[in-house]
């Protein structure tokens, strides 16, 4: 998962939740899969 190709609304998720990366990083892969990536 590379920082430059996440889309800022992957970032504002992220952001969102930072004390929960475990749940960033599965709002990361549900994203993706709207992005369809």
């Amino acid at each position: 998962m590379n920082g430059l190709e996440i889309p800022p609304s992957l970032v504002d998720s992220k952001i969102n939740a930072p004390e929960h990366e475990e749940g960033g990083k599965k709002s990361y892969r549900i994203s993706f899969g709207h992005v369809g990536v």
